[in-house]
């Protein structure tokens, strides 16, 4: 249900699951089993944008799934700034790192304290930008 409109029914979500896809607002869910029902309060849901790479040739980030401790390795064309950011599913910056990269290859090892779940890791610089899923366990 969308929370923002009137509790109205949102279209396509009539499964277990559900993307809002780019839709930030509030939703709640409907629960049935049988002629029973419940009604979830609302929760915000955030959108981050679609999980789509601007053109790297070279982005490994591992190892995905993680314990915490995490590489990247990439290219750069250029020297540059980076940004890396890592959001949780509600898109909530939980870890953020900015530096100076050079030209060349960019090796990186991160040490994420934070606790167990789907994460998004965004690199961001002149060049583009790069979203990548990661779990950590």
């Amino acid at each position: 249900m969308d929370c923002n409109n009137n509790y109205e029914p949102v279209n396509g979500a009539t499964q277990q699951t559900f993307n809002p896809a780019t839709s930030s607002g509030f939703y709640a869910v409907i629960i049935r089993d049988g002629v029973c029902s419940d009604t979830s309060s609302c929760h915000e849901v955030i959108s981050v944008g679609n999980i789509e790479n601007s053109e790297n040739d070279f982005l490994n980030i591992s190892p995905n799934p993680t314990s915490g401790s995490l590489g990247i390795e990439t290219f750069f064309k250029t020297n540059g700034i980076i940004q890396i950011d890592v959001l949780n599913t509600i898109g909530q910056c939980v870890y953020s790192i900015s530096e100076k990269t050079n030209k060349g290859l960019y090796r990186k090892n991160l040490e994420l304290e934070i606790s167990s779940g789907l994460y998004f890791l965004v690199l961001q610089t002149s060049e583009g930008k790069w979203t990548k899923k990661i779990e950590v366990k």
